[in-house]
């Protein structure tokens, strides 16, 4: 969509609920694939999500926690069916 700027910003927490790192993907465009490596005292992550257009811009977040284990991929899909919420999943 034109005029539409997405920036995703992966909020990464140790066990204790304390958050260790911040990822930022900036200007995501429908269909992009990026990656990047956690923290290594990462267990978990959750996705904040910053629209911007035209001047207004909306913070949200995936609704889901994302756990991380060792070793593997996680694969995060932004689609029409994504569900967000207003506030952060873990707090």
């Amino acid at each position: 969509m034109s005029g539409l700027k997405q920036d995703i910003r992966f909020l990464e927490y140790d066990s204790n609920g304390s958050k260790v790192a911040v990822n930022s993907l900036f200007d995501v465009q429908t269909g992009d694939r990026k990656e990047f490596v956690a923290n290594s005292h990462a267990e978990k992550v959750v996705c904040q999500l910053q629209w911007e257009y035209y001047g207004t811009s909306k913070t949200f977040y995936i609704a889901n926690v994302f756990f991380i284990e060792k070793g593997k991929t996680i694969t995060i899909d932004l689609n029409d069916h994504t569900l967000t919420s207003n506030s952060n999943p873990i707090k």
